[in-house]
């Protein structure tokens, strides 16, 4: 069985930048979690460590820390070996570390974590339906709306925005089967006006 390993990396955003400007990306619509997935896509391909979180996001040298079942050695041969020279150029080659993760976990241990979300449900037929504020919404077959949007149009239970998103991901921990809330802090970052991000539908007052 592969070990588990927690890395630490550092990544040059204007390197970044000037990957996603030369692949034609908007940037006006990505953020440094998307720029981050492509700088570790063209270092490491297939391999590329998952899932990331970025730690300091408004540094010239973001930190990101990620797993993989890689050695630090390894995960430098794969990327001098494959990727680009400018892609190559990215990382701080000399600042990255990496711990091997604990083989196993007592049950019943109790852990802090930091997780970033996207909370959307996908619909498995067309809908229409309307709120409780008389706005009406329609959406595709297959599409993925919003999970508040969700509880407000499909179930007629408006509640907080922040409830629902806690429920939202409680549900997906309940179905793995590998945690349980003792408490939840949400961490203030913004919701990203998740109220547009609807594709497949739309929403008119």
């Amino acid at each position: 069985m592969s070990t588990l390993h927690m890395v630490q990396l550092s990544l040059e955003m204007p390197r970044l930048v000037a990957a996603a400007q030369r692949g034609g990306l908007p940037l006006r619509d990505v953020d440094e979690g998307y720029l981050v997935h492509r700088g570790l896509a063209a270092l490491f391909d297939e391999n590329a460590p998952k899932p990331f979180r970025v730690v300091d996001p408004t540094s010239r040298w973001l930190t990101v820390l990620a797993y993989t079942e890689l050695t630090a050695v390894a995960l430098r041969e794969q990327a001098q070996t494959y990727a680009r020279p400018d892609a190559f150029e990215t990382c701080r080659w000399d600042q990255v570390t990496v711990k091997a993760m604990p083989p196993s976990w007592a049950s019943g241990k109790v852990l802090g974590f930091e997780v970033r979300v996207c909370p959307v449900v996908r619909l498995a037929s067309a809908t229409q339906a309307r709120a409780d504020d008389g706005s009406q919404g329609s959406w595709k077959k297959g599409a993925e709306i919003d999970a508040y949007l969700h509880r407000r149009y499909l179930q007629s239970q408006p509640g907080d925005r922040e409830s629902v998103y806690v429920d939202w991901l409680r549900q997906r921990f309940d179905v793995l089967g590998v945690t349980q809330f003792e408490d939840w802090v949400d961490t203030g970052e913004e919701y990203l006006e998740m109220d547009a991000v609807n594709p497949g539908g739309a929403v008119s007052a």
